[in-house]
């Protein structure tokens, strides 16, 4: 017990689903329903950087996060999420500027059919960066 601290971000979340640390000690974390939110180190407080519609049904959302290997310098990232307006998921880059997810910047990657009309219902996601900078997705 005496090697971990345990600390809150922020109270009251619907879902949290991922988060990356990132090198001055800020996080970046995502909540199911579609925020995008970063905890600041310095001033110990959460705020929202942006949202994404996402389809929410069928434990859908927004399910992964990932930094592209150059973070530092590009400002990427990676999303994994459930489309609204199709049967299907996405892999998506986008681009984190000073007001805070460029929404306009989304570029899909990767389009997966998924069915929610004849079955139900259990999904997940996640996004994992490689050292070699490859990008692997769960599903």
């Amino acid at each position: 017990a005496a090697r971990f601290t345990k600390t809150t971000l922020i109270d009251d979340l619907f879902e949290p689903m991922e988060l990356k640390v990132l090198s001055n000690g800020d996080v970046l974390f995502i909540q199911r329903r579609g925020e995008l939110f970063i905890y600041e180190a310095k001033t110990q407080k959460s705020r929202l950087l942006g949202k994404i519609p996402v389809f929410l049904g069928l434990e859908d959302g927004l399910l992964g996060l990932e930094l592209h290997p150059d973070f530092e310098r590009n400002h990427l990232i990676y999303l994994f999420y459930s489309a609204v307006s199709a049967d299907e998921q996405h892999v998506s880059q986008f681009k984190l500027n000073q007001n805070g997810l460029d929404t306009t910047s989304e570029k899909i990657l990767l389009r997966i059919p998924e069915q929610r009309q004849n079955l139900c219902c259990h999904s997940a996601g996640s996004l994992y960066m490689a050292k070699n900078g490859e990008l692997f997705i769960a599903t």
